[in-house]
C-alpha cells in the first residue's frame, strides 16, 4: 500500500448522522490521495455500520473502552499512515479541495505544518471566516509565542502536520501517551508537534468547517465540567513542561506553554459565564493543582 499524502484522523463519540456529513466531505475530495481513520471511543451510536458504506480508504477502529477524546485522537495518529495528518472533530467537515490544496502547498513550498482558515457552521448557517490568517511562514516556537501572546488563533494553530513529528514527540516524552483528558485534548496533541516543527506555513485559504450546534459541548457544559477541564489543562501543562525540559528548550518556552494553558482556562471561564462564587472555586482548583 502506497503512503497517502493525508491521513484524516477522526475521534468519534456522538452522532453518526453528523459523522456521515464529515466523511462525505472526504469522499468529495478532488484529490483522492488520502485515508480516514475513525476511532470509535465506545460511543452509544457505533460507527462500524456507517464505515462499511465507504471504500477501503476509510478505516474503523474501536477502542477497548471509553478513554476520552485525547486517547482516541492518539490512537488514530498511531494507526495513521499518511505523510500529513489532518485532525477532524467527528461533527465537522472540510472543503472538497483540501487535499488538493495541501498537495499544491507541499509542491510549492514544503513545511512541517500547514494552517488554514475555517468557517463556523451554526446550525446550518455558514458564518464568515471565523479565524483570519494571511500567507506567511514561521517556526513552531514562533507559533507558540504568538498564541501565548494572543496573536494567533488556536483554531488555526495546526491543522495539517507531518506525522513523524507526533511519533518523535511520543519518543521524547512517553507520558504524552498515558494522558487521559477530554476538553484540552487539542492542547496536549498539538503543542508537542508545534514545538518540534522547523516550519509552519499559514495559508490564506478556508479548508475547515467547525460545526456549532445547540447540542455542542460549548453550550452544554456544567460548572463541574469546566472545573474538571481546568484541572486537566493544568495536568497537561505539567506534562508539556516536562517535554520542554527534556528537549532543553529553556525557561522562556516553558513559560509560553504555561501561558497557553492559562489562555485556555480563561477562555473556558469567560465562555461559560462563570459566576463570582464559581470563580473562587476555580481559583481553589488552580491552587490545589498548582
Amino acid at each position: 500500500m502506497n503512503q497517502p499524502l493525508v491521513s484524516f484522523i477522526v475521534p468519534f463519540y456522538g452522532s453518526t448522522g453528523l459523522l456521515k456529513q464529515g466523511l462525505d466531505s472526504l469522499v468529495s475530495q478532488t484529490d483522492g490521495d488520502f485515508e480516514a481513520v475513525v476511532v470509535d471511543d465506545r460511543s452509544p451510536e457505533r460507527a462500524a455500520e456507517l464505515l462499511s458504506e465507504y471504500d477501503s480508504r476509510f478505516r474503523y477502529v474501536l477502542q477497548p473502552e471509553n478513554r476520552g477524546s485525547y486517547q482516541a485522537r492518539l490512537r488514530a495518529m498511531q494507526e495513521a499512515c499518511g505523510e500529513y495528518i489532518v485532525d477532524m472533530d467527528c461533527d465537522d467537515y472540510v472543503a472538497k479541495d483540501l487535499v488538493a490544496t495541501i498537495r499544491a502547498a507541499v509542491q510549492d513550498r514544503p513545511a512541517d505544518i500547514f494552517a488554514f482558515n475555517l468557517k463556523r457552521d451554526v446550525d446550518g448557517i455558514i458564518s464568515d471566516h471565523w479565524c483570519q490568517i494571511v500567507d506567511e511562514t514561521f517556526t513552531g516556537r514562533e507559533a507558540l509565542k504568538r498564541f501565548a501572546e494572543n496573536r494567533l488563533q488556536w483554531s488555526v494553530f495546526a491543522r495539517a502536520f507531518r506525522r513523524e513529528l507526533a511519533v518523535r514527540a511520543w519518543q521524547v516524552e512517553p507520558a504524552l501517551c498515558d494522558l487521559r483528558v477530554l476538553a484540552p485534548d487539542d492542547y496536549a496533541a498539538i503543542v508537542p508537534v508545534v514545538l518540534l516543527s522547523q516550519s509552519m506555513r499559514a495559508l490564506s485559504y478556508c479548508g475547515y468547517y467547525y460545526r456549532d450546534t445547540a447540542n455542542s459541548i460549548c453550550h452544554n457544559a456544567s460548572f463541574s465540567k469546566v472545573r474538571r477541564t481546568i484541572v486537566e489543562t493544568l495536568r497537561v501543562q505539567r506534562v508539556l513542561s516536562s517535554f520542554v525540559r527534556r528537549l532543553g528548550m529553556g525557561s522562556e518556552v516553558e513559560s509560553q506553554v504555561r501561558a497557553v494553558a492559562m489562555r485556555i482556562i480563561k477562555w473556558w471561564v469567560a465562555e461559560y459565564k462563570v459566576t463570582l462564587k464559581q470563580r473562587l472555586r476555580v481559583l481553589l482548583s488552580l491552587h490545589w493543582n498548582s
